[in-house]
């Protein structure tokens, strides 16, 4: 591991200075899915990917379809593919990437899932960064789990390797956000340098999503169990009774549980 640079110490003693606390107030928050009231949901497995299109949709996807959720509820977006489709994002521009069987995909404007080039490892998961696309995964011929970062033109460089799983990642100002099993981690992909940020005190507490609502300078991050926010130089504990993948939209904090197919939308979250 390379010495961090200076502009990544300093963030991250601003973390460190953070104490830990419990939010106490009642959360407002609206169902926008739920298995319980659409029974059609009980015969889709999701994928553990939401996104939000930049009309404001949500996108999620099974392993053979992709779906948009609005107010006329959910419907396909894509026509079923023999592709298993493991994850999904969308990037700057505003395209739809998927990954499935071992390839990078992309969905086309008539809901047909393109093929763009094939994958050297298995299961590999992306995420989308303001300006390239982060893929992540375990390498199989070095039995090592690395995340790479895919410029526009086909550029395809490795960032980080680490002995155990990546669950996740995001970008945070000129900096990444990782989840490594239990650990988040701060690292400067221009000068290959990490620090640990935070873990939790369970190691089998894995960290399995990361969203930032940086127009109000707020980290949230989930575990399996609750989730939890950084702000204001402080970690709270926002809740332990929803748990799942998150995304920020407007302001609000948006939870999807895609084994128990349910997405919450936490409303008054900033008044917290």
């Amino acid at each position: 591991m390379k010495r961090a640079s200076i502009s990544l110490v300093l963030l991250c003693i601003s973390f460190f200075c953070m104490s830990q606390t419990v939010i106490n107030n009642s959360i407002l928050f609206e169902i926008l899915l739920d298995s319980k009231m659409s029974p059609s949901l009980k015969n889709i497995s999701f994928v553990k990917s939401m996104e939000i299109s930049p009309e404001g949709f949500i996108i999620l996807s099974s392993p053979d379809q992709l779906y948009i959720l609005g107010h006329g509820g959910m419907l396909p977006l894509s026509e079923k593919t023999r592709r298993s489709v493991n994850s999904f994002t969308i990037s700057h521009e505003g395209a739809i990437i998927v990954i499935g069987d071992n390839r990078l995909h992309y969905l086309d404007t008539i809901g047909r899932i393109q093929h763009i080039f094939d994958l050297s490892d298995s299961k590999m998961e992306v995420k989308a960064g303001a300006e390239v696309l982060y893929l992540f995964g375990k390498n199989n011929r070095r039995n090592e789990y690395t995340i790479s970062a895919l410029y526009k033109g086909g550029q395809y460089f490795e960032l980080f390797a680490f002995q155990s799983p990546i669950y996740t990642v995001a970008e945070y100002k000129e900096f990444l956000l990782l989840s490594v099993e239990n650990k988040l981690i701060l690292a400067d992909s221009k000068n290959k340098s990490m620090i640990e940020l935070f873990s939790m005190p369970n190691k089998n507490e894995k960290i399995i999503s990361i969203a930032n609502d940086l127009a109000n300078n707020t980290i949230y991050f989930s575990t399996y169990n609750s989730i939890y926010r950084i702000k204001n130089q402080q970690i709270e504990l926002l809740t332990n009774e929803f748990c799942g993948i998150l995304n920020c939209i407007g302001g609000d904090l948006l939870i999807f549980n895609p084994q128990e197919k349910f997405i919450i939308k936490l409303n008054n979250i900033l008044k917290q």
